[in-house]
């Protein structure tokens, strides 16, 4: 595709029409040595589209959550990554189960 921009697409968008705000959730299950600086490059690469979010579809706030357990079911960073949603803290538990479960 010569001549096109890398174009970052969300799995995820849930719009909240009350709050008027908007979330960008990527998900991907990663080897445990490049997590950490996969969810950096992750919330770096959605910064453009986010504000981009907020500006055409008129939303107050836009959160990013790039979601990524390892093979092995670590969850780094979720609880504060999730914190802004109000989920509650136990969905990190979930996360590593079912990762945990579907690599075997």
């Amino acid at each position: 595709m010569h001549g096109q921009q890398n174009i970052k697409r969300p799995y995820i968008v849930i719009l909240d029409k009350i709050f008027k705000t908007a979330c960008l959730m990527d998900v991907e299950i990663l080897n445990s040595h490049n997590l950490h600086s996969t969810i950096t490059k992750k919330l770096q690469s959605y910064t453009d589209l986010k504000e981009e979010l907020i500006r055409i579809w008129q939303r107050t706030t836009a959160y990013v959550v790039p979601t990524a357990p390892s093979t092995t079911g670590i969850t780094p960073k979720v609880n504060e990554i999730l914190k802004p949603l109000n989920l509650r803290p136990a969905l990190n538990i979930l996360t590593q189960k079912a990762v945990t479960i579907h690599s075997v």
